[in-house]
Order: C-alpha cells, then sequence, then structure tokens
C-alpha cells in the first residue's frame, strides 16, 4: 500500500520509511499505553499509534502495566483483541496464530507459577506447539513480556520461575526466535542459539526489546563482565526487524531511534545521530546498530531436544555499583504556568480521594440494598420470582464483550510463501 504522503516523509526523515513499505506485522512486546489506571491515556495512545497500527496488522500481548496500577487486564482485553478462542486458548492474555511463514506465539508473563497455577496456560502452550506445522510454518516466534534472560540490573530474574517451567518447552519444540520486553534496553543473545544460559545450536535466539520508547527513560545498569550468552546490548531505543527470507534463512537487524539523558532535561535526545548513553555498545541512529543472520538447519539432529537437560539456578551476576542506575525521571521543568500545573496536580488527587470515597459509599449501599432484597426474597419464597435485585448491577461481561472472532481463511492467513518482514517493539 502507499503511505499518506505526511506519514510517509516523516518516516523517511526518521529512516522508518520501511515500516510502510515491507512490514507485514507488527509485534507489541506489552506496556502498551503506561495508563496505569487513567483511561484517557489508552485513548491518547491509540490516536497516537493508529496510523502506523491501522495500516499494518500488529498483534500485542500484555505487560505490568496492563494488570498493575489498578488496570487488571480491562483495558487491554477490551482494546486489543487477540485471536485466542482460533488458537484454542483458554484466555485472551496467551494465544497463537499463523502469519505467512511463522507460527506466532503469545504468553502471559503475570501468570501464577507458584503451586501449578499456570497449569491451564502451559497445558495450552505444550498442546500448540506440538501441532506447529512446520512445512507450512517453518519459524516459530515466541514473544512474552519479561524476559528469561537479561543481564541488566533492572528487572533480573524476575521471570525465572516462569523460565524454568517454560524454557524445557520452548527448546523441546525447537523455537526459534523469542522476544521480550519489560527491562528499558536492548539485548540480544548468542545468534547460535540459547538453553539455561548455554550457549546451545538447539535453542532459540532470545531479544529483549524494552526499547520502544517510555516516560520512565532507559536503564542503563549493566552486569560486568560481560555474560556469555549475550552478544549485544545498549541502553537506548529502538526498533527490531526480523525478515523471513526462506524456510531456513533469516535477517535480523535493530536500529538505534533514541537516546536517554539519564537526569538531564526531559530525559530523552532525539538526537540519535549523535546521542550516546552508558553501557552503549556503539551504533549510531537510524544506521543499523546490531544484526545477523539466522539459519536453522531443519535437517541437523537435535536428539537431546527429546529430553531436554534439567534447568539449572541462573548463575551469580555481578552489577558494578558505577555502572549508573535506572535514570531518573526527569525533573519538573521550570515554567510560568508552574503554579497552575501544581494546582492542577493537587486538585486531580481531590477528585480521585473523592471518586474514592464517593464509590466506596456507593458499594457499601448496594450491598445493603442486594442483602435487603435476599432477605426479603427468602422470607417469602413466592416473591422471588418477582424480585430481581440481579439489575441493581450490570455484569462485567457485558461491559466488556468482544466480538467474536472467527479463523482466518487460507487468504487471509497466508501473507505469502518467502521473504516477509515482522517489526518488534
Amino acid at each position: 500500500f502507499q503511505a499518506e504522503d505526511g506519514i510517509r516523509d516523516c518516516l523517511l526523515s526518521r529512516g522508518l520509511g520501511d515500516v510502510y513499505k515491507r512490514q507485514d506485522l507488527i509485534l507489541v512486546g506489552g506496556d502498551l499505553s503506561y495508563a496505569d489506571g487513567w483511561p484517557f491515556r489508552w485513548d491518547t495512545f491509540g490516536r497516537l499509534s493508529s496510523r502506523v497500527f491501522g495500516r499494518v496488522p500488529t498483534l500485542a500481548t500484555g505487560g505490568n502495566h496492563e494488570v498493575g496500577s489498578g488496570e487488571q487486564w480491562v483495558h487491554f482485553e477490551a482494546r486489543w483483541p487477540t485471536p485466542h478462542a482460533s488458537s484454542g486458548s483458554t484466555s485472551p492474555l496467551y494465544w497463537s496464530v499463523d502469519a505467512g511463514p511463522a507460527h506466532v506465539v503469545a504468553l502471559n508473563s503475570y501468570d501464577n507459577f507458584l503451586e501449578d497455577g499456570d497449569r491451564l496456560q502451559r497445558a495450552w502452550l505444550a498442546k500448540d506447539l506440538a501441532r506447529v506445522d512446520r512445512s507450512r510454518t517453518p519459524w516459530v516466534v515466541v514473544m512474552m513480556h519479561a524476559p528469561f534472560y537479561n543481564s541488566n540490573g533492572a528487572h533480573h530474574d524476575e521471570a525465572e520461575l516462569m523460565r524454568r517451567a517454560y524454557e524445557p518447552l520452548l527448546y523441546e519444540h525447537g523455537v526459534d526466535v523469542v522476544l521480550a520486553g519489560h527491562v528499558h534496553a536492548y539485548e540480544r543473545s548468542d545468534a547460535r542459539g540459547v538453553y539455561d544460559y548455554d550457549v546451545d545450536p538447539c535453542g532459540p535466539v532470545y531479544v529483549n526489546l524494552g526499547d520502544g520508547g517510555n516516560r520512565e527513560n532507559t536503564y542503563t545498569r549493566w552486569a560486568a563482565p560481560h555474560l556469555a550468552w549475550s552478544a549485544f546490548r545498549e541502553s537506548s531505543f529502538g526498533v527490531g526487524h526480523l525478515e523471513l527470507l526462506n524456510d531456513t534463512h533469516a535477517h535480523y537487524r535493530w536500529k538505534r531511534d533514541a537516546c536517554g539523558k539519564p537526569g538531564d532535561g526531559d530525559g530523552l535526545n532525539l538526537n540519535a545521530s549523535s546521542c550516546a548513553t552508558p553501557g552503549d555498545a556503539g551504533g549510531s541512529a537510524h544506521e543499523v546498530a546490531d544484526e545477523f543472520a539466522l539459519v536453522r538447519d531443519r535437517a541437523a539432529a537435535c536428539a537431546k531436544r527429546r529430553n531436554p537437560p534439567a534447568i539449572r539456578p541462573p548463575p551469580a551476576v555481578v552489577f558494578p555499583p558505577d555502572a549508573g542506575g535506572a535514570a531518573a525521571p526527569s525533573p519538573r521543568r521550570a515554567s510560568r504556568h508552574a503554579a497552575r500545573d501544581e494546582a492542577d496536580s493537587a486538585l486531580t488527587v481531590e477528585l480521585s480521594l473523592l471518586a474514592v470515597v464517593l464509590g466506596t459509599v456507593a458499594s457499601f449501599a448496594l450491598g445493603l440494598l442486594a442483602g435487603y432484597c435476599r432477605k426479603d426474597v427468602l422470607r417469602d419464597g413466592a416473591k422471588r420470582g418477582a424480585v430481581e435485585c440481579a439489575a441493581l448491577i450490570t455484569p462485567p461481561s457485558a461491559l466488556y464483550q468482544k466480538p467474536s472472532l472467527r479463523p482466518p481463511s487460507p487468504e487471509a492467513s497466508a501473507l505469502g510463501d518467502h521473504d516477509h518482514m515482522i517489526a518488534m517493539t
């Protein structure tokens, strides 16, 4: 398709023209709007991103900012439908879909991984991976929010419980690439593949793309020395591109788009042609800073996949104190409107507290009324059919019901035979 002139020129000026020219699919690894309980932020994020997401098929998985701060997946599930029904999933938070030559799987990093609490997701994943037809979709890409492998001091080992339960499954079924986010930096594992912190040609390549941009800045504290499984890492913002050339060969590249400026102004430097952040491994903006060729020999025997080695505890990691910490939020800029901004902020807090109080009182009143109705019904069974207490509260399912998703037709699901581009952030 042809992009609108203004949008195309803007993207071309930032080195992102191929977003319109070549992308077949966009994958977003969570933390979408940073609404954090403020619904209008979902609207502004939607308006900001719809020019791209409305033209390129886009799929997302949820992150901690979709479940925390009062979100509880409500807006994510209502605004971002997923193909979970067509993939046999029991939840919209994990799903799979065939996109051209790739079978794409999304997992929920915030399931309950204690005492078998994630058994539904894990059982579904095992079944889904077992039925992948490699003659139709030779590539398998899995994405989640919290990374299994991360040498940054931020969110380090947060997904360890999930890794112990799921990494053997990904290894056994020959997953090719695992995408994650969460950590506000970019990191990529050894291109030969990784399993249980060792370079393993039978394992997937792990790519951490928590560098899509956010108001919290980049994370700059890296483990030292550089860990063996980690091939490239940089505390900058950017986007990854995965091009599936044929059944066995793919090309991956990452472009830096902006840098963080810890404690300086807005904390963001968009002059990516010359910017740098602590711990950078090199590269200049809008030019490829990291790339590799991914070659999967389908005839190669990976016998140990049938019986993956037991997962070991993660190795000890040292984070030097002088490596710098996560960039602190930038201070409020001096403005002649500072007094008004402070007053607006105070008013917002007061209104929020008032809403909490009114909500609590209303809930208490509804509870008393419902209890009174129930008592009345129990006292006089003959009136049971005439009293409708349930109508006092609208069922949540009616508020957030989504239209049913139909399985895609062969023509719609097949993007073609070869040379497909996936943009990831």
